[in-house]
């Protein structure tokens, strides 16, 4: 019998969120200076991503649903201890987040 142990891949990204992004992150164009993405408060995405990027110098903009300001949770605390930057949207903007007007939006911002 084998047991397949995707807690111990790695102490902060661990298990699907390091599948899902070790093929991202190997195939990121060289023109790419910072990563944007979406998330709530107690997002184990954002909390992988975030620690991805601090690892690998790029800048990270993490959109969050909700405002955490001066309540920030774990998971965003250690965001902010990597300088991640973080965004706190009204869940109404942050249904936006599939709409290419938003999009466009956010990729004029925060171009490359």
């Amino acid at each position: 019998m084998m047991v397949k142990r995707d807690d111990a891949i790695h102490p902060v990204v661990s298990g699907n969120k390091w599948r899902k992004l070790k093929h991202t992150i190997e195939n990121l164009p060289p023109t790419v200076e910072s990563i944007v993405s979406f998330g709530g408060g107690f997002s184990n995405h954002l909390h992988a991503l975030g620690f991805v990027c601090h690892t690998l110098g790029l800048p990270f903009h993490a959109i969050v649903r909700g405002n955490y300001e001066g309540n920030e949770s774990p998971m965003l605390n250690d965001l902010l201890h990597w300088h991640a930057n973080l965004h706190y949207v009204n869940k109404d903007t942050y249904q936006k987040r599939h709409e290419k007007r938003y999009l466009a939006q956010l990729n004029a911002q925060f171009p490359n």
